[in-house]
């Protein structure tokens, strides 16, 4: 509970102590991040995972199933599960077990009006009910209203148009989640997520359709967070192993790219800014009721494949350990790490502008081939380039009843030789970013983020959360102003039915730093003028499942 209580004396009385200078930080292109933070993939859909009773899902043999009853949260009965695997958190909450990896329960997800309508109406919908595929999804749209009086509400993520309703995130999904509460076969799965709207903004990864962010910088488009394949192995350590082949979303956030898995519309300064998906060969093993690993090995964070920043190899290490009484549960490690600096590179100006490669700084950067480009931009090149984040988590959950728990997060940021504001936007000036690369921050760049959540049922159809959030950015490489920052959230969660979601929420932040006002931007031809040290706004959204 220490974020929460340092962060409100600060916002309160002022600066907390800083590590940065009391001078106020040039305007310079704020670069949203291509993508930063992320998130465990938790027991998916509804944010309470559901089951199926059938036969795959029961088999043979000693093992106990449990198959609750419906809830107000979703459509169909709670997962099967291993013995000893009694869910700690109510099913209202975004998911009723802790997050990170999850072997012994069964994510089938069934029951949704899509899903109904094709295994009723065409033999291919059988066929794929028969198979256990299932096809569902949501779209959830909202506002936030704010004191601000710029067209970006930043740092907020991920709406950051202020004072009108903006689509965040429509979803189709298409997945089969392999059967892990067995242990005599092995099983398979795969997922795929389809997002339009708003949010692409922060869940794009260099190389992935990330034109429509680094070189247009359009308000909504198109991603695909969630692309890959699952082998389930039984006998692979005491409790089996699940080796997902593909992108995938970054094991250790509370907070989640996806709307459903949130328990606050908005998301923390900090999420926004650390690593958000990643490619390459990941695997979880079992290692007991109390231990489970997850180790893998990737591109690095946010990138594609054969891209030109790619960061391969890069490794991920975590270690999750939930108490006998399941009560508290402690996931720690490393997110990213290959020890190698920012990565940069130069992209041809078609269809740029010389104006949207701006900022002629004539600093030297180094690029992913290992030459040095002094950046001039000369009207038919720009350069270009993705954080390589190097990232360090620990996640700490406590029950203090299946309606009320706590969930805290920490993490350390670091790089080398980074620009001011991060992954580098060569679009317009426009919803805080654009506008070419920041001045080079030369050798280590570094943040530091906390976040804390108290959550509580309130009846059976709503509950409460409380976030306190801190971030210290102090070079200002992830949010282009070298300060710290602090925010406090109350949310109320209401559920009309299982498939109709209202998310209101009051929220109040500022920054730190004397002298620097990192809030209500303006946007110029020189880059992005902050005007005032704080921000309020009131939001809501609407989740509509499908």
């Amino acid at each position: 509970m220490f974020t929460t209580l340092a962060v409100i004396v600060g916002i309160v009385t002022g600066p907390l102590a800083d590590n940065v200078d009391a001078a106020p930080a040039p305007a310079v292109p704020v670069a949203a991040p291509v993508a930063a933070a992320s998130a465990a993939p938790a027991p998916l859909p509804v944010a309470k995972p559901i089951a199926k009773a059938t036969p795959w899902a029961m088999p043979a043999g000693p093992l106990v199933v449990d198959a609750g009853p419906p809830s107000a949260a979703t459509p169909t009965p709670e997962p099967a599960r291993r013995p000893g695997f009694d869910a700690p958190l109510d099913p209202l909450f975004p998911s009723t077990d802790f997050g990170g990896p999850l072997i012994g329960v069964n994510v089938d997800p069934v029951g949704f009006p899509l899903e109904k309508t094709l295994a009723g109406e065409s033999d291919f919908g059988k066929l794929l009910d028969k198979n256990r595929v299932r096809v569902y999804g949501w779209v959830d749209g909202g506002a936030e209203f704010s004191n601000s009086s710029s067209l970006n509400t930043f740092p907020i993520s991920y709406n950051d148009v202020p004072n009108r309703i903006e689509l965040d995130q429509a979803v189709i999904r298409l997945e089969r989640d392999p059967d892990t509460v067995q242990q005599d076969h092995v099983d398979y799965g795969f997922r795929i997520d389809n997002i339009y709207g708003l949010d692409y903004r922060f869940t794009t990864a260099y190389g992935y359709q990330s034109q429509q962010l680094t070189t247009k910088n359009l308000l909504n488009g198109y991603d695909d967070p969630e692309l890959y394949g699952m082998i389930y192995v039984p006998h692979m350590f005491a409790g089996g192993s699940v080796i997902q082949v593909g992108r995938v979303i970054s094991i250790p956030d509370i907070e989640a790219q996806l709307a459903p898995q949130n328990y606050i519309y908005s998301h923390s300064i900090m999420f926004t800014e650390d690593s958000y998906t990643q490619t390459g060969v990941l695997i979880w093993s079992k290692l007991s009721n109390m231990f489970t690993i997850d180790y893998g090995i990737d591109f690095g964070d946010d990138v594609e494949p054969g891209s030109a920043v790619q960061r391969f190899p890069t490794g991920q290490f975590f270690v999750k350990y939930t108490t006998k009484a399941n009560k508290d549960d402690i996931l720690a490690g490393v997110d990213a790490y290959n020890n190698r600096p920012f990565a940069y590179t130069i992209v041809g100006s078609a269809p740029q502008t010389k104006a949207q490669c701006a900022n002629e700084n004539g600093d030297q950067y180094a690029l992913a081939n290992g030459t040095i480009e002094t950046f001039k931009t000369n009207g038919s090149t720009c350069l270009a380039g993705h954080d390589n984040l190097q990232q360090q988590n620990l996640t700490w959950f406590h029950v203090f009843s299946p309606k009320f728990h706590n969930a805290f997060e920490a993490y350390y940021l670091q790089t080398r030789n980074a620009p001011v504001g991060g992954s580098i936007v060569n679009g317009p000036l426009q919803y805080a970013a654009g506008g070419g690369p920041g001045a080079l921050i030369h050798g280590r760049a570094d943040a530091t983020g906390f976040v804390d959540y108290l959550e509580n049922k309130v009846s059976p159809t709503d509950f409460l959360s409380f976030r306190s959030d801190y971030l210290n950015d102090p070079q200002g490489w992830r949010t282009g102003y070298a300060t710290s920052y602090g925010s406090l959230t109350l949310s109320l969660s209401h559920h009309f039915s299982a498939l109709t979601w209202l998310r209101p929420e009051f929220r109040i932040e500022k920054n730190f730093a004397k002298g620097v006002n990192a809030y209500d931007n303006l946007e110029s031809a020189s880059g992005f003028a902050g005007t005032k040290n704080y921000q309020r706004t009131l939001g809501v959204d609407l989740i509509q499942w499908f």
